[in-house]
Parts: structure tokens; sequence; C-alpha cells
């Protein structure tokens, strides 16, 4: 292995459970958060009311990302309600929620088992 990390990646999906799944591998920053921003906004413009983001698989995220999931909630608020909820279980990641006070506003779970189905 050369040390190179692996790219940056955004899979979304709709789950038997009933929501939206978006999985996020790799760093995400101001770089390439404009990915996870337009998906989100698509999901809600298409009618998505619970939106979970996986963030298991990510290594770092930055406070563009972290914009990015305040705007989806606050526009999943104008559109009449719904929730994004979050997926890690990396404590570094958790912290970064908690320091912000998005502990408050976002679910936390620590395995996409835990997500509650519809």
């Amino acid at each position: 292995m050369n040390g190179v990390q692996p790219a940056s990646t955004l899979a979304a999906q709709r789950v038997p459970e009933g929501y939206l799944l978006v999985a996020l591998t790799g760093e995400w920053d101001l770089y390439n958060q404009p990915e996870l921003d337009t998906t989100l906004q698509e999901a809600v413009a298409a009618g998505e009311r619970r939106i979970v983001v996986d963030l298991t698989e990510a290594t770092y995220i930055d406070s563009s990302v972290l914009g990015a999931l305040v705007g989806a909630r606050e526009r999943l608020r104008k559109a009449g309600g719904g929730e994004v909820a979050i997926v890690t279980d990396e404590a570094q990641m958790r912290k970064i929620f908690e320091i912000t006070g998005l502990d408050g506003v976002f679910a936390l779970y620590a395995r996409l088992e835990d997500v509650p189905a519809d």
C-alpha cells in the first residue's frame, strides 16, 4: 500500500426500514461537501422525510458538512417535518456533535441496526 487515502464516496439509497440512507466514506470537507448538500436537497425536494446519514466509514468531517446536515434539517422543517439522524460509533466523530451541541439536534446512533424502522 502506498499510503494514499481511498477516495471519499457517497451512496444514497431508500431502505426497507422507511428512510433514505446516505452513507459517507473517507474524508468530507469543503471540497466535496457540495455533493452531500445536493443529495440532501434533492432528497427533501423528492419528498423524503426521514434521512439517516451513516458516518461509520467516514474518517473526517468538517463544519461545512455539519452545515449541510443542519440545512437539510431546516429544509425538512419547512417542508412540514421530518428528521435527519446520524450513525457513528467513533468517539471522536460523536464528540464533534457533542461539542457543537448538535447531539441535541440530531438523533445519534452507534449502529445502523439501532435506527428504528418506520
